[in-house]
């Protein structure tokens, strides 16, 4: 065979570009292609370090349907499994209730962190990265007012949870949050709250994370 024949031939075994893009394959290009692609495959897929449990919210009631910890204890409500591996446990007040950590919405951010100081979020290989969400976060920065009824930045649950668009945030902390980005921040009563943000709680029911007790606005 002369070499203009062996470039011209169509039947060399090793892969060839012009061939692949015209829809014919070699059986060892297929080959090579397969292991190819199971190798960006298994490159690709997330690490033990990176993993995360997710947050679903199908009946937009405010809380994780794949895990909760109303107790505190570090074992998932929704399937007996231990998730929080370095959480502490306190009972002062003999509640039956964790003094130091709550989840109740399931977000992986400790619903009682301003009062306890401890332990802000589920992070059990201390990767700055939340085990139940997948968000980043950095201190003081926990995301935890985007996900379910707890408004742990401000110590609250919401009793009025409500997701029309079910992205998991409360429709109306969700536009406060993007009108705080983009008015200026106003406090007039010192109180580190934003007093438009002051005057829409007040319309809400909510319980306190500090005193749990049933309170209301003082509107309603």
């Amino acid at each position: 065979m002369t070499t203009s024949q062996a470039k011209n031939s169509p039947h060399t075994p090793f892969f060839n570009i012009t061939q692949a893009l015209r829809g014919q394959w070699s059986p060892l290009g297929l080959f090579l292609t397969i292991v190819f692609s199971v190798s960006l495959s298994a490159n690709s897929s997330p690490s033990d370090a990176t993993s995360f449990i997710g947050y679903r919210d199908e009946n937009r009631d405010g809380v994780n349907d794949i895990y909760c910890d109303k107790n505190g204890d570090g074992i998932n409500d929704v399937d007996g499994k231990e998730i929080f591996l370095k959480v502490k446990y306190e009972d002062n007040d003999n509640d039956n209730r964790n003094d130091l950590f709550i989840d109740e919405d399931g977000d992986g951010v400790n619903d009682v962190y301003l009062m306890s100081n401890s332990m802000p979020v589920i992070d059990n290989d201390n990767d700055k990265i939340n085990d139940i969400t997948g968000i980043k976060y950095k201190k003081g920065f926990y995301s935890g007012s985007l996900f379910g009824l707890a408004i742990e930045e401000k110590g609250l649950w919401l009793e009025d949870f409500r997701d029309d668009d079910s992205d998991f945030c409360d429709d109306e902390v969700k536009a406060e949050i993007i009108k705080d980005k983009n008015d200026v921040f106003k406090d007039e009563d010192g109180d580190g709250i934003s007093d438009d943000r002051e005057s829409v709680m007040n319309k809400r029911r909510y319980r306190s994370i500090f005193k749990r007790v049933i309170k209301k606005g003082k509107n309603k």
